[in-house]
């Protein structure tokens, strides 16, 4: 999990794209390779989607929700892209992708989390499991969650579910104190 202070830390410290990639991740669940491959005409501004059109899964084809933030950081893009309707979000002239690799966008995010002497078990692609459990913590829908972030099965999505034990002492506790009431 990307903890709030690691959020913080980490985009206040990241060079571009690498800010604008892990915080598209952590606001929609995207994976990095989706992220990378993001392009301007699967955007739906109005509705404030992206619809993702090929991905690791038959179910990762699929619309994912935009926060405000990311619709932010997407349109200051497309700003700079001279507001094309059609190309990557993140292109390179280096790749023979035409978008950046992810390889190096995953060392950029290694190079940057050391620096900040945070530990190497959190990767970048850790930020989707930030949404996954964050989605799921507040929407405690996982059928909901398991579409948006793509997956085939519920019970991969299930793997977000993080129940905290202490509420289930807090139940109990609350029962055994409203039995002997008088």
């Amino acid at each position: 999990m990307v903890t709030v202070d690691d959020e913080k830390r980490l985009l206040a410290a990241c060079p571009q794209p690498l800010n604008d990639v892990l915080t598209i991740m952590l606001d929609s669940g995207l994976r990095n390779g989706e992220v990378v491959r993001m392009r301007f005409e699967y955007i739906n501004w109005m509705n404030a989607f992206y619809f993702n059109p090929r991905g690791k899964t038959r179910k990762a084809r699929r619309p994912v929700p935009l926060s405000e933030r990311v619709i932010a950081l997407l349109n200051e893009r497309h700003q700079k892209h001279r507001r094309r309707t059609e190309g990557w979000v993140f292109p390179s002239k280096r790749s023979r992708s035409g978008h950046i690799e992810l390889s190096g966008i995953e060392h950029m995010f290694r190079t940057v989390a050391r620096k900040l002497e945070i530990p190497d078990s959190l990767k970048l692609y850790c930020a989707r499991h930030t949404f996954g459990t964050v989605a799921m913590a507040e929407t405690k829908n996982p059928g909901l969650v398991k579409e948006v972030m793509g997956h085939e099965s519920l019970d991969t999505t299930m793997g977000y579910l993080h129940p905290e034990t202490s509420q289930i002492k807090a139940v109990i506790d609350r029962v055994n104190q409203q039995k002997y009431v008088m």
